[in-house]
């Protein structure tokens, strides 16, 4: 944001326009231009503007920069200021010795002023423009330094050069860390790698940020010198950043300075300090100014009516660019285009084009659709996504989203070592806290502390899902790492409550999950297949990886809730079980389905109830009477039971198995001939026999 004084901005239009401009239209200028009015404050004689200035318009942070835009939008062209007496540079004979390290400014510029009268009384018109848009006045020369800054926008510091140790300046980069106050009377502890400009007794300045009060210039200042620099954007802006300091002058040099106009505008400050408070400038001035080399741009006439829609000629488009200062000649169907020093936005082609839309005014440009012809690409991972929210929603589950980021200590809870495919070391450099400091390799922490904050605001029955991304270590990729879309589940607590027509709570157990988990995969025509392995965060006997054609998909399970009294405090409030599962959605892929007709005969359904060994698993006994014979069309487990009369290491399965044919009517032979088939396999194979 920047605030303009509305009457001195009028002083310097109508210097140069010959007329007054009213409030209303310097607003809607600014407005069209793309310069948003963010208010309009009226004080006793003026009224305040604030507008929106973005990061690329640092010439706009300046009446000289805003006044150039409303004469160029009025047809004229602002001249640009020069000191009245050309410069004389000599580095030798400068009166201050300032040595400067390669790297640390673009331009440096430094002119002494001797025998100044610094107890004159400030002008009443700058102290009033001062005042009024809330910069404090010091003194007359430090008053007329803040005065170029909010004027022509080029931030100086004025040094007592009686003050200086040595009459030496050094401007470098901080070789240790150190303190120095500034002339706030604020303590900053310079780090490192900080642009500073000391004397021989320390810091003299914060380069770009601010001054030391050890060397500041007061009202019996006599001998001063005036830095006119532009040093490192990048460096400043970190350094402010980091100490938390922002001031007039660092908010310019982070956004960029003009250096071209460095040394002209620090030898108008020192003509406006000579005429104010006498003294006599320096004849030698020091300028450190690496070579810089104009680049001219080339603009096309065909690109410019292709990206705006527009029929303008190569003539309309370099008169619409010199409407804004720039130097342009046309050559056949293009314009060879020379930017304005103080233009540092502008560095290609499509940047001259923004330009002659808003030069053309952006109400001028009729909207029209474009005419492409552009075939449809199917994207597979979004669609699979909204495939699977959609089923999820429907199925009663409530979709979450957090953060990608958990606390760095997390993998060492989970037990997770560097060998699991849940283990990553992608730690952010600069988190905002511990808590948010890893890139997440599993999405079980975030959902589990979604699930304990729920629990301590009392919902306790809950079904979550998220959508999100993991973040692994991948040797094939250019970053070392890869990002994978990923699909978590967790579920806890009653899947129905006890309430009217219903005596007790049905609670949800691990073949809620899995069934949830096998609908998803049928709804793209997959078939999944469980099998047991260890996860640092499931309970051993409750963890399985989810299979998909021979690769591993997920994994789910019962959570290890003791694991996680120490990760998360609210998860102690948990009562009941907690179940999860996580998929990687490249699983999900469609597959072409066929149409199967049911059998027009009838099936015959017949039960069995086994006494199987504990540590048979249900599946080996599906699969064993699924593969018996064609006409088994589908078997399922119907119950689970424990008879004291029975072993400790046995229990009871009821499984359901419906028989049926295509061609013709089943009869009891065909039945009783898969029977003595499965029966006896699963009692060689198994240990698994009917129950008496």
């Amino acid at each position: 944001m920047f605030k303009v004084s509305y009457e001195w901005l009028k002083e310097i239009v109508k210097n140069c326009v010959g007329r007054e401009v009213s409030l209303n239209e310097v607003l809607d200028l600014l407005n069209l231009q793309g310069f948003e009015v963010k208010s309009v404050q009226d004080s006793e004689s003026d009224s305040i503007i604030t507008i929106e200035v973005k990061a690329n318009r640092p010439d706009m942070l300046c009446h000289f920069g805003v006044a150039r835009e409303v004469v160029s939008f009025l047809g004229s062209e602002l001249e640009e200021l020069k000191p009245e007496k050309p410069a004389e540079k000599s580095l030798g004979n400068f009166p201050v010795d300032v040595k400067i390290e390669e790297g640390t400014c673009e331009r440096f510029t430094g002119i002494a002023i001797f025998g100044i009268d610094n107890e004159v009384k400030t002008p009443d018109i700058i102290k009033k423009r001062l005042e009024i848009l809330g910069v404090p006045c010091i003194n007359a020369a430090v008053d007329l330094s803040n005065y170029l800054l909010l004027w022509l926008g080029q931030p100086t510091h004025i040094y007592d050069i009686d003050k200086l140790s040595g009459s030496l300046l050094r401007v470098e980069r901080a070789k240790e860390t150190c303190e120095f106050t500034t002339l706030g009377d604020k303590k900053l502890e310079i780090q490192k790698g900080d642009i500073t400009i000391s004397d021989k007794n320390g810091v003299a300045c914060l380069a770009g940020i601010v001054g030391s009060k050890r060397v500041e210039v007061d009202e019996n200042s006599k001998n001063i010198m005036i830095e006119s620099a532009v040093f490192k954007k990048v460096a400043i802006r970190i350094t402010s950043k980091r100490l938390r300091t922002s001031t007039l002058s660092s908010f310019r040099f982070e956004r960029g300075v003009n250096q071209c106009s460095s040394l002209d505008f620090g030898k108008i400050l020192a003509e406006e300090i000579k005429k104010l408070c006498g003294g006599a400038i320096s004849k030698d001035i020091l300028d450190y100014f690496p070579s810089k080399s104009s680049e001219k741009i080339l603009l096309r006439t065909s690109r410019v009516n292709l990206y705006l829609g527009t029929e303008l000629t190569t003539r309309n488009v370099a008169d619409l660019l010199r409407k804004y200062g720039f130097v342009c000649s046309e050559e056949n169907e293009n314009v060879i285009v020379e930017v304005p020093d103080y233009r540092l936005d502008v560095t290609q082609e499509v940047d001259l084009i923004e330009e002659t839309a808003r030069s053309l005014g952006y109400d001028n440009i009729v909207p029209t659709m474009p005419k492409a012809q552009i075939d449809y690409l199917n994207n597979a991972s979004l669609s699979a996504s909204e495939k699977v929210r959609s089923t999820l929603l429907g199925l009663g589950f409530d979709e979450v989203v957090t953060y990608s980021f958990i606390p760095k200590d997390t993998l060492k809870i989970l037990n997770i070592e560097p060998s699991s495919p849940f283990y990553s070391d992608i730690f952010l450099q600069n988190p905002i806290s511990n808590a948010y400091s890893l890139m997440r390799p599993t999405m079980v922490y975030s959902v589990l502390s979604c699930l304990a904050y729920n629990y301590s605001v009392n919902n306790q029955n809950l079904a979550l899902f998220e959508l999100g991304r993991v973040y692994l270590r991948n040797e094939s990729c250019d970053t070392g790492c890869k990002e994978f879309n990923t699909l978590s589940l967790i579920i806890c607590g009653n899947r129905i409550d006890k309430g009217w027509g219903i005596s007790q709570e049905i609670k949800y157990d691990f073949y809620d999950l899995s069934s949830v988990v096998k609908k998803l995969f049928n709804c793209f025509g997959q078939e999944m297949e469980l099998r047991s392995a260890v996860c640092p965060f499931l309970e051993g006997e409750v963890g399985f990886e989810i299979i998909i054609n021979g690769t591993r998909a997920g994994i789910v399970g019962k959570i290890n809730k003791n694991m996680f009294l120490e990760l998360i405090p609210n998860v102690k409030l948990l009562r009941d079980s907690v179940f999860y599962c996580e998929i990687f959605m490249d699983s999900f892929k469609d597959i072409k389905k066929t149409l199967i007709f049911e059998s027009k005969f009838p099936p015959i359904l017949r039960l069995y109830n086994f006494v199987c060994p504990k540590n048979v698993r249900a599946s080996e006994i599906l699969n064993t009477i699924k593969n018996s014979g064609e006409a088994v069309q589908e078997c399922v487990i119907k119950d689970l039971y424990n008879d004291k009369k029975m072993e400790k290491t046995e229990h009871s399965l009821l499984f359901e198995v419906v028989y049926r044919l295509k061609e013709r009517t089943l009869v009891s032979e065909d039945v009783e001939a898969i029977e003595r088939l499965f029966l006896q396999k699963l009692k060689e194979k198994f240990d698994v026999y009917l129950k008496n």
